[in-house]
């Protein structure tokens, strides 16, 4: 009796075990569950709020594509209608050559009188200037067609490839940037910041002649600071890695009887690039 008791006590326990293990679970369910659904209703939210910023230059890009299609359709129409003029011009100089043959035939001992001459020849010169006039409309049309086109992949790149936000990510728990020595007592001096870019398909098409960085000082003065090349300039996933020569900044700064503040301004004229970042705090290193 006492092994069946402890055995069903032992069952009865297991069971319980397993209950509440799956109570947990469902529990733990329940909260991924809600935690996903907050995410995706963010990441609609924003989506939303892009799409909506976004609108005119939506409605602008169809306006362009359907300028560049109506031109499309006019110039095909127009080169239609230069291919009938080629044709009657071929069909006058096949006449007019035909005429000519015919009266050398029947001139004295198949001669060309100068009048026969004077045909061919104003027959020629007519069937050229023609084509260098048509050749000339097409080339006028080809370069419209082209320019129409370049205008709607300029608007399409403006959607899909405008900047939305340039965030800095800071190396250090306080936020500060810090100013560091290339080299002991050296006065050349530099400073990496790095920025998460949205949506990170623009960086693609972003260079660092894009990029402006300046130094702010309290006393509303600022100070250009530059980037040395191609190589101090790096891109990764949605990320940009800027180092910063700062050897130019402010003396005071550096002896710390100043404050300063970096700020990175990015613009693009042809793809609608023109902002800039929050100021960041500097600090020089110890």
């Amino acid at each position: 009796m006492n092994d069946l008791k402890s055995s069903l006590e032992s069952w009865v326990n297991d069971k319980f075990k397993a209950y509440w293990t799956i109570e947990e679970t469902k529990a733990a369910l329940e909260t991924q569950k809600k935690a996903l659904e907050g995410q995706l209703l963010v990441q609609k939210t924003a989506l939303e709020e892009m799409i909506k910023a976004n609108s005119k230059d939506i409605e602008d890009l169809k306006a362009a594509l359907a300028v560049t299609n109506k031109a499309i359709e006019d110039n095909a129409k127009e080169i239609e209608g230069l291919k009938s003029d080629l044709d009657e011009v071929k069909a006058e100089v096949k006449e007019a050559y035909e005429r000519a043959i015919r009266d050398a035939i029947a001139s004295l001992r198949n001669e060309l009188s100068a009048d026969i001459t004077a045909a061919i020849n104003d027959a020629d010169s007519k069937v050229q200037g023609e084509i260098d006039r048509m050749s000339s409309e097409i080339r006028k049309m080809e370069k419209s067609v082209s320019d129409k086109i370049t205008q709607a992949q300029n608007a399409v790149n403006k959607v899909l490839y405008r900047i939305q936000s340039l965030v800095y990510v800071p190396y250090t728990e306080d936020g500060v940037a810090v100013v560091t020595r290339y080299g002991s007592g050296s006065i050349v001096k530099f400073v990496t910041l790095e920025f998460e870019v949205r949506p990170s398909s623009a960086l693609y098409y972003l260079k660092k002649d894009n990029i402006k960085i300046t130094a702010h000082y309290p006393n509303n003065e600022q100070k250009d600071l530059y980037i040395n090349n191609d190589n101090d300039f790096k891109v990764y996933g949605g990320y940009i890695v800027i180092k910063v020569n700062a050897t130019y900044i402010s003396d005071s700064f550096v002896r710390g009887e100043m404050a300063a503040f970096a700020r990175v301004h990015i613009e693009n004229v042809t793809m609608g690039w023109n902002l800039s970042s929050e100021y960041i705090p500097l600090r020089m290193a110890e």
